[in-house]
C-alpha cells in the first residue's frame, strides 16, 4: 500500500514537471526560435558591434552595465542565425535547469534524490526568476548551475576553474574569494583561468575597454543613485530601495552597515553560502533573475537541521523569493507599496541572516551534504 501511494506520488510529480516544462518551451519558444529574448537579442547585436571593433560602451545598442568578460557567454551564439541561437540557449538554459536540480538532489537528500529532483525542479521552474531568466534570454540558470557544481564539488582544481568563469560572467562573485584565502590551490587555479581567458579573448574583447569600464562606468554604478517615478520593481539592490522610499541619503551608511559585517563574517568564516549571498547583496544593481542563484543556497538551508524560529524565517525566505506582483509594476510608489516591491531584497537579507548562522565552510567533506 505504502509503495503504490510513493509510485502515484513519483508519477504525478514526473506529470507535473512535464507540463511546467513543455509550458516554459513553448513560452520561450525552443521548438521555433521566433519569441523575442529581450536581453539576449540585445547582446547578440551588441557581439556585432564587437566583432566591428566597436567599444561596446559607445554603441547605439543596449550597453552592458558590467565589464567586457560579462559579454563572454553570449559570444559563442554570435556564431549562429539568431533564431537558432535562441533555440540553442533556451535549450542550454532548461537543461541547466535540470541538471542542477539533480545535483542538489543528488548531493543533499541522498535517501530521496529522485522525489526530491521531482520537487525542486518544479520549484525552480515555478518561481518567478527562474522563468524571467530564462524569457530574456539571460543565461543565468546555466550560470547558476556552474554555481551548483562550485559549491557542491570535491575537487579543489575544479572549484578553482567554476570560481574563475564565475567571477567573468558576474563580477560580484568575486566576494566568493575571500572564502578561500585560505586554499592557495583554489585561489592561484581561479586566478589563471581568469587572467588566462581575458588574455586568449583580448583581440575580441580589447583591454582598452576593461580600462575604459573601470574609468568612465564602473564608479557611477556605486555612486549615482537616480529617483525613479515607478517602484523600479525589477532591481532590488540596496541602492534601488533606498530610491523606492526616496532617502537616498541613507544609501552608503546603510549599504556599509548592511555588506561590511557580512563581509568579515566570510573572511572569518569562510562559509561559501554566506559569500554567494554578500556578492549579491554588494552588487549596485540587482535585476531579478541575478535572484536565481540564491537557488542552491535555499536548498542547502533547507537540508540542515535548524531551530524552529529558523526554520519560520527560512519558509518567510522561500516565500519572499519565490513571489511575484506584477501589478507593482503599475501601482504609484507608496510606502507600503514601496516595502511589498522590496520583496525580493528582505528574502536576500533573511537568507544573508540564516547562512550566518550556519557552520559551513570551504571544506567539502562527508559530513558536509
Amino acid at each position: 500500500m505504502k509503495a503504490s501511494f510513493s509510485l502515484v506520488i513519483t508519477f504525478g510529480l514526473v506529470v507535473v514537471n512535464c507540463l511546467v516544462l513543455y509550458k516554459l518551451s513553448i513560452s520561450a519558444g525552443l521548438f521555433g526560435g521566433g519569441t523575442q529574448l529581450i536581453d539576449f537579442d540585445a547582446y547578440y547585436r551588441l557581439t556585432d558591434e564587437i566583432k566591428l571593433g566597436h567599444n561596446p560602451y559607445t554603441v547605439s545598442a543596449t550597453q552592458t552595465l558590467g565589464p567586457p568578460s560579462v559579454i563572454i557567454p553570449f559570444i559563442p551564439f554570435a556564431f549562429f542565425p539568431i533564431h537558432l541561437a535562441r533555440q540553442l540557449l533556451i535549450a542550454l538554459n532548461l537543461a541547466a535547469g535540470l541538471a542542477l536540480s539533480w545535483q542538489l538532489a543528488r548531493r543533499l537528500f541522498r535517501k530521496q534524490s529522485l522525489t526530491a529532483f521531482l520537487i525542486l525542479n518544479v520549484i525552480f521552474w515555478s518561481a518567478f526568476v527562474s522563468r524571467y531568466s530564462l524569457l530574456m534570454g539571460q543565461p543565468n540558470i546555466f550560470l547558476t548551475w556552474l554555481l551548483t557544481l562550485f559549491l557542491t564539488t570535491k575537487n579543489h582544481s575544479l572549484q578553482g576553474v567554476l570560481l574563475g568563469f564565475l567571477t567573468l560572467f558576474k563580477t560580484y562573485f568575486i566576494l566568493l574569494w575571500l572564502a578561500f584565502r585560505r586554499f592557495p590551490q583554489v585561489i592561484k587555479i581561479a586566478l589563471v583561468t581568469f587572467v588566462g581567458v581575458i588574455m586568449i579573448l583580448s583581440p575580441v574583447l580589447k583591454p582598452a575597454w576593461y580600462q575604459y569600464y573601470l574609468i568612465n562606468r564602473l564608479p557611477k554604478l556605486f555612486t549615482t543613485i537616480p529617483i525613479p517615478q515607478d517602484l523600479d520593481y525589477y532591481n532590488q539592490s540596496i541602492k534601488a530601495t533606498v530610491a523606492r522610499f526616496n532617502v537616498p541619503t541613507l544609501y552608503l551608511p546603510l549599504y556599509i552597515l548592511i555588506t561590511a559585517p557580512l563581509v568579515v563574517k566570510v573572511i572569518r568564516t569562510k562559509n561559501v553560502y554566506l559569500a554567494v549571498t554578500v556578492s549579491l547583496l554588494a552588487s549596485p544593481v540587482i535585476w531579478q533573475y541575478y535572484l536565481v542563484f540564491l537557488f542552491p543556497v535555499l536548498v542547502y538551508l533547507s537540508s540542515r537541521k535548524i531551530s524552529l524560529p529558523q526554520k519560520l524565517l527560512l519558509a518567510a525566505a522561500w516565500l519572499l523569493w519565490w513571489l511575484n506582483f506584477p501589478v507593482l509594476n503599475q501601482l504609484p510608489k507608496t510606502l507600503w507599496s514601496s516595502l511589498l516591491a522590496s520583496h525580493y531584497l528582505i528574502s536576500l537579507l533573511l537568507i544573508a541572516f540564516l547562512t550566518s548562522k550556519t557552520q559551513n565552510t570551504t571544506r567539502i567533506d562527508r559530513n558536509q551534504f
